[in-house]
C-alpha cells in the first residue's frame, strides 16, 4: 500500500515580503522618532507601531515579532489599553504556535478574545476566532477548528472586511479537505478565490491557486492541480512569500511523487525544507523530513527512509501534532513492514490506532485497519486479520469512500480465500467486482461530459475559423485572376525548357540505374557471406548463454522472455551457483546486434571471473569490479574514445535464508510480497557499468530483502518498456509492465512468460522492434 503523502497547509498574511520590508523601515523611523517613553509619557502612538511592526515581522523573523509584542504588552497594561494589549497577545498567540507550543497559545488568544469581546470590538473578535481556530486545525482537531472558522466568517460578514471573509472560506475549505469531504472544501476555496480576485490580493490568490490543486490531486487531475501549483509559486516568487513558497515547494513534490518520479520529488522537497528550516517552521520542517521518507522507501532504502521518518515522528512529538504523528506511524509501520519485520511494523501501526481511537479522528482510520488486517494475513492470523477489514469496512461505509469500500472487500475476499472459504470469497469478490465497475461507469459518465463540452467549444471554434477563412479565399481568388493572365505566358515559357531539360536528366538516369544494378549485386553477395557470419556468430552466443533447464532446476517456477532484435542480442541472462548461494542477472550491453554482442560476451567473461575464480560474493561489490574490469578491458581509462558500457540488474538468492540480496546499474526490481497489492520497486544506482563519465571506482549499493514463501521477482532490460506500439503509438513502459504483472500475478511462471511474449506482440502491432528484450520472472 502506498505511503500517505502530506500536503502541507497555511495560513494567510496580508503582504508580501517586499512590501512588509518597505513597512518595516517606514514604521520603525516613525517609532524612533517618538523617542523613548518616560513615566509620564506611554502614548498610544508607540503601542499601535509596536504592534503593527510585530505582525509584520511575524512571517520574516518570528523571534522579533514576539519581542515587540511583548513591549506592547508591557505598554498597553501600563496605561490600560485593553485594544493594544488583545492585538499583543493574539501576536505571541500565533508565534507560539508557529513554535508548536499549542497550549500556551490557546491561553494567549483566548485572553486577546476575552477582551475584545469585553470592548465590543467585532473586528479583534473575528481575527482571534480565526487565530484558536488555526491552533485546533493544527493538532488535527477538526470540529473544534470547524466552529471557530465560522464564527470568524460570521463575525467578518458583520463587519464587511472582504479579506478576513475570504481567510475564513480558506480555512474552512483546509478543514473538509482533511475531513475528506472534496465538494465541501472545493466550493469554499472557490468562494475565497472569487473574493480575492475580486480585492486583487495576489497572496491570497497564490494562497486560492495552491488549495485548490490539492483538491484537483485528490479527485486524480494531476495536470490541473500542476498547472495550479506552478500559478501559484509564480506569484510567491514574485512577492517574495517564503511561508506560502515552502508549501507549493512541497506540493509539487507530491505530484512528481505520484507520478513516480522520484528524482524530481526528492529535488522540490529538500527545496521546501530549506525554506522551512529558514522560516524555523516545525510542523513544516517535519512535513519534509516525512515527505522525504517516502522517495526513499519507493527507491527501497529503507534505512534512509525510517532514519527520515523518525525524525519527522521526533519534531511532532515535541510539538504535539497528533494528526501528523499518526501519518508518521502509519509511515513506519509501512516501511517495517517492506523489510518483512512485522512484529515491528504492527507495533507502531497499532501505536497510530489507538491515538485515532482516542482523538475520534477517522480520517485515516480505514487505512490504518486495512495495513493492520493485511499484517496478521502474513502472520497467518487470517481470523484476526478478518476482524481489523470488517472495522475498516464499517467506518468506510460511515464516511461513504468508495474506494476504501472497495480495498475492504478485496481484503477480505482474499483472506476467506486463504481460509479455503469458497462462498464468502465469491461474495466479496462480487461486491468488489460490483463496486469497481460501477465506479468505472460514474469516471465514464464525468469523461462523456467533459468531452461534450469541449466538442462544442471545439466546434464553435472551428466555424468562426471557417467564416473567416472563407472571406480570406474570395479576396484570394479576386487577386488570382489579376495575376492568372500575366504568369500563363510566363509557363508556356518555362514548360518549353523544363521539357528539354527532363529528357536530358532521363537519359543521364538510364545509365545511373544500370550501374547501380551492377553494384547492388556485388552487396547481395557481401550481405549473404556477413548473414551467414552472424548466424554462426548465433551459435556461439547461444552456447554462452545458460541452459533455461539449469535455471528451472533450481526454481522450478520461473520463465525467462528472450527476443533480440537481430540475429545477435546485446541482452543477456547470466546464472551462477555456488553452494547455497545463487546468482542471477539480467544485462543490457551498449547497442545491439554484433557490437552489443561483443560485449555481452566481455561481460559474461567477466562476470564468471568475478565470482567463480576472484570469489567475489557480495553484489555491490561485484557491480564495482564489474565496472572496473570493463573499463580496464575496453582502456577507456587511457581516454580510447570508447564509451561502451552496460546495464545490469543482479540478484543474490541464498536458497536456504530465502535471503534476496539485490545491486544494480541503471535496472530495477520489481518484487510482489505474497500478494499483488504488495509491490516493493527497488531502483537500484542510476550509474551504469564502464564508460567515461565519472572516470574510477563506483561504489554500488547491496540492498537486503527477506522472501518469504510465494513472493515473486522480476528483473529486465528496458527493451520491453521502451517499445513503441499500442493503439497509440507510445512507449510500453513500467505502468504497463506492473499492471500485467498485477494482472497475472497469481498464474504460474511459464505461463505468465507465454502470455507476456503473447502482450508484446500484440502491443507492437506493425511496429518495428526497437531493442533487444530480456524479462526474467522468478517465483520462491
Amino acid at each position: 500500500m502506498k505511503r500517505l503523502i502530506t500536503c502541507f497547509f497555511l495560513f494567510l498574511l496580508a503582504s508580501s515580503l517586499q512590501a512588509q520590508q518597505t513597512n518595516i523601515d517606514s514604521l520603525e523611523r516613525r517609532l524612533q522618532s517618538i523617542g523613548e517613553p518616560t513615566q509620564t509619557l506611554y502614548d498610544t502612538t508607540r503601542i499601535l507601531l509596536l504592534n503593527e511592526l510585530a505582525q509584520l515581522y511575524l512571517r520574516v523573523v518570528p523571534q522579533k515579532a514576539l519581542e515587540l509584542s511583548e513591549q506592547a504588552e508591557t505598554l498597553s497594561k501600563a496605561i490600560d489599553y485593553t485594544n493594544g494589549l488583545a492585538t499583543s497577545y493574539n501576536v505571541q498567540g500565533t508565534v507560539n504556535r508557529m513554535k508548536g507550543d499549542y497550549t500556551k497559545a490557546l491561553s494567549l488568544h483566548e485572553k486577546a478574545l476575552e477582551i475584545s469581546e469585553k470592548e465590543g470590538d467585532k473586528p479583534s473578535q473575528a481575527t482571534t476566532l480565526k487565530n484558536l481556530g488555526n491552533v485546533h486545525f493544527s493538532q488535527g482537531k477538526y470540529p473544534e477548528a470547524l466552529k471557530f472558522y465560522h464564527l470568524s466568517l460570521d463575525m467578518h460578514e458583520k463587519v464587511d472586511d472582504r479579506y478576513g471573509v475570504a481567510v475564513a472560506y480558506n480555512n474552512i475549505g483546509l478543514v473538509y479537505k482533511n475531513q475528506g469531504d472534496y465538494d465541501k472544501a472545493l466550493d469554499a476555496y472557490m468562494h475565497s478565490y472569487e473574493i480575492f480576485n475580486e480585492i486583487n490580493n495576489k497572496k491570497g490568490l497564490a494562497n486560492s491557486y495552491n488549495n485548490i490543486g490539492l483538491i484537483y490531486i485528490k479527485r486524480g487531475d494531476i495536470s490541473k492541480a500542476l498547472e495550479s501549483y506552478l500559478e501559484s509559486l509564480k506569484i510567491v516568487e514574485e512577492i517574495g512569500d517564503k511561508v506560502t513558497q515552502s508549501s507549493t515547494l512541497n506540493n509539487i513534490g507530491n505530484i512528481y511523487f505520484q507520478q513516480e518520479n522520484y528524482a524530481k520529488a526528492l529535488e522540490f522537497y529538500e527545496k521546501s525544507l530549506e525554506l522551512k528550516r529558514e522560516l524555523g517552521d516545525k510542523s513544516g520542517i517535519a512535513v519534509s523530513y516525512s515527505n522525504i521518507g517516502g522517495v526513499y522507501s519507493h527507491q527501497g532504502n529503507y534505512v534512509k527512509a525510517l532514519e527520515s521518518t523518525l525524525e519527522a515522528l521526533k519534531i511532532q512529538e515535541q510539538i504535539g501534532d497528533n494528526k501528523g504523528i499518526i501519518t508518521t506511524l502509519n509511515n513506519i509501520g509501512d516501511y517495517y513492514e517492506y523489510q518483512g519485520l512485522y512484529d515491528k511494523s504492527l507495533e507502531y501501526l497499532l501505536r497510530s490506532l489507538r491515538m485515532q481511537e482516542e482523538m475520534g479522528h477517522n480520517d485515516v482510520m480505514p487505512t490504518t485497519l486495512i495495513l493492520i488486517g493485511s499484517l496478521y494475513n502474513k502472520k497467518e492470523d487470517y481470523n484476526t486479520a478478518l476482524e481489523y477489514f470488517f472495522k475498516a469496512l464499517e467506518i468506510a461505509k460511515a464516511k461513504n469512500t468508495s474506494e476504501q469500500i472497495k480495498i475492504c472487500y478485496q481484503r477480505i475476499a482474499k483472506t476467506y480465500s486463504l481460509l479455503n472459504n469458497a462462498a464468502q470469497t465469491f461474495e466479496y469478490y462480487n461486491r468488489y467486482n460490483n463496486l469497481k465497475d460501477s465506479l468505472n461507469n460514474e469516471q465514464n459518465n464525468t469523461l462523456i461530459a467533459e468531452m461534450q463540452t469541449r466538442f462544442e467549444s471545439e466546434r464553435k471554434q472551428k466555424e468562426n475559423e471557417l467564416l473567416y477563412a472563407q472571406i480570406q479565399l474570395n479576396e484570394a481568388k479576386a487577386q488570382q485572376r489579376t495575376y492568372l493572365l500575366y504568369t500563363l505566358g510566363g509557363l508556356a515559357i518555362l514548360v518549353v525548357l523544363l521539357l528539354g531539360l527532363l529528357y536530358g536528366r532521363y537519359r543521364a538516369k538510364q545509365r545511373i540505374n544500370l550501374q547501380l544494378e551492377r553494384k547492388n549485386v556485388a552487396i547481395n553477395q557481401q550481405k549473404e557471406n556477413i548473414t551467414s557470419s552472424i548466424t554462426y556468430a548465433k551459435r556461439i552466443q547461444d552456447a554462452i548463454l545458460p541452459r533455461v533447464e539449469t535455471i528451472r532446476s533450481t526454481f522450478p517456477d520461473s520463465f525467462i522472455l528472450f527476443q533480440p532484435k537481430e540475429i545477435v542480442s546485446g541482452d543477456f541472462y547470466w546464472f551462477a551457483k555456488k553452494k547455497n548461494e545463487v546468482y542471477l542477472a539480467a544485462v543490457d550491453c551498449t547497442g545491439h546486434g554484433v557490437p552489443g554482442a561483443f560485449m555481452s560476451m566481455i561481460g559474461n567473461d567477466l562476470l564468471n571471473q568475478i565470482i567463480n575464480v576472484q570469489n567475489i560474493s557480495e553484489t555491490g561489490l561485484i557491480l564495482n569490479n564489474l565496472h572496473e574490469d570493463v573499463q580496464s578491458a575496453l582502456k577507456q581509462e587511457d581516454q580510447s574514445g570508447n564509451h561502451d558500457g552496460m546495464d545490469i540488474a543482479l540478484c543474490k538468492i541464498n536458497i536456504k535464508t530465502n535471503e534476496l540480496d539485490f545491486a544494480s546499474a541503471n535496472r530495477v526490481l520489481y518484487l510482489y510480497k505474497n500478494s499483488k497489492e504488495d509491490l516493493v520497486e527497488i531502483k537500484g544506482d542510476t550509474k551504469s557499468i564502464g564508460g567515461l563519465i565519472a572516470m574510477g571506482k563506483r561504489d554500488y549499493t547491496n540492498y537486503k530483502v527477506r522472501l518469504g514463501k510465494g513472493d515473486s521477482f522480476y528483473i529486465f532490460s528496458d527493451g520491453l518498456t521502451d517499445q513503441f506500439g499500442g493503439p497509440e503509438g507510445k512507449k510500453f513502459g513500467p505502468k504497463n509492465l506492473k499492471a500485467f504483472i498485477y494482472n497475472n500475478i497469481d498464474k504460474p511462471m511459464e505461463e505468465q512468460g507465454n502470455l507476456l511474449l503473447e502482450k508484446t506482440g500484440e502491443w507492437r502491432n506493425g511496429y518495428e522492434q526497437v531493442d533487444d528484450i530480456l524479462v526474467i520472472g522468478i517465483r520462491v
